[in-house]
């Protein structure tokens, strides 16, 4: 499989917030919500204090750790700086696993050409339990963007 080539995805549940399709559907919706927004707007577009600005890498970087300093470093087991944006792809993998999600499902959702995504996959009980905990109930301490 490579890089950026069309994925086949099993059909949601229509009332799952995992959908790919009501995903989609409700961020194009918000960004078309925006006032002074245009259908060139890309996906990462948000508004901040009445202006549109675009969230680039360091942002969502910033925004993970700051989760994590919010929900506590010794709760979680790892610091702030041990996560960056590589962490959604190790979630994703992980969160699936759990799920018992078919492996190469797993593969071709994360768009994994080889088995590497294996290497993703947390296993040890302390980070399957905070999986479990996080996947199961919003965090309502984690602060909006400003």
């Amino acid at each position: 499989m490579e890089k950026m080539e069309p994925v086949i995805r099993s059909r949601a549940d229509k009332s799952s917030i995992l959908c790919p399709v009501r995903s989609w559907g409700a961020t194009i919706n918000r960004i078309e919500g925006y006032k002074g927004s245009s259908g060139k707007r890309t996906v990462n577009t948000v508004e901040i204090n009445g202006k549109l600005k675009k969230i680039d890498l360091s942002t969502v970087r910033d925004r993970i750790r700051v989760a994590v300093k919010t929900i506590g470093e010794e709760k979680l087991g790892f610091t702030a700086k041990e996560v960056g944006t590589h962490s959604i792809r190790t979630s994703f993998a992980t969160l699936q696993y759990l799920r018992k999600v078919d492996p190469i499902l797993i593969q071709s959702g994360g768009r994994w050409k080889s088995k590497a995504f294996l290497k993703y996959i947390r296993r040890d009980t302390t980070e399957i339990a905070i999986t479990r905990g996080i996947s199961h109930r919003r965090n309502r301490n984690i602060k909006k963007l400003k």
